[in-house]
């Protein structure tokens, strides 16, 4: 056997560890029971031990997925909101042109929806929104 055929010390060490989880693995409930109190171990306190970290471990996952979860909703939510104001905005704008283009029309569509009354303010910002709406439904058709 040449000096290369020959497995490293790491490589030994990984093959006694890799027969220790197979034989771990192979070994009957009872036989772990057994090999435990052989060596000393009260194999109830183990059990609850493993059971614990366990336990831990799927709590700790839990935290950091929620954890993820909220950054990811406060990443989007800023996200909408600086696109929403950006859309309110320029829609805003395309609105008040589209009123000031036709000031007779516009009273009087106006006023016959609010009995002789005018736009309120939440009429103008159901308006804006509808615009909104729309300018978004027509990127989406212009994409596909």
């Amino acid at each position: 056997m040449s000096e290369s055929d020959k497995p490293t010390a790491e490589e030994q060490l990984q093959r006694i560890e890799d027969a220790l989880l197979e034989s771990l693995l192979n070994a009957s409930p009872e036989e772990l029971r057994e090999e435990i109190s052989a060596a000393g171990g009260d194999p109830d306190a183990l059990i609850a031990d493993v059971e614990a970290t366990i336990a831990a471990a799927k709590a700790a996952c839990a935290r950091q997925r929620l954890q993820d979860a909220r950054a990811e909703l406060a990443e989007w939510r800023d996200h909408k909101e600086t696109a929403d104001t950006e859309s309110f905005a320029a829609a805003r704008d395309k609105l008040q042109r589209v009123r000031s283009g036709d000031k007779a029309s516009n009273e009087k569509m106006m006023l016959a929806a609010r009995k002789e009354k005018g736009l309120s303010d939440s009429d103008f910002g159901g308006l804006l929104e509808d615009l909104v709406d729309l300018e978004k439904l027509e990127g989406t058709d212009e994409d596909e």
